[in-house]
């Protein structure tokens, strides 16, 4: 895949975490489950930890994922 910034190839790889990640419109401190309307998990996995695939541009510092919105 080729960086929607810059042109550049990206580097396809893993967000990795040990606890599931979501995403919400604002911080939030503590929470690991989606509690707002607009809130998702952008993980995968549970027991062996949790991951995102993506592409990494190193020359932008972007990172870009694709993601199942439930």
């Amino acid at each position: 895949m080729n960086c929607p910034y810059c042109g550049k190839p990206m580097q396809s790889g893993y967000l990795q975490s040990g606890q599931r990640m979501i995403w919400s419109p604002e911080k939030k401190e503590g929470v690991h489950l989606p509690g707002g309307e607009t809130d998702f998990y952008i993980s995968k996995g549970f027991w062996n930890g949790c991951y995102a695939e993506g592409w990494y541009c190193a020359d932008c510092g972007k990172l870009i994922m694709e993601i199942e919105k439930k």
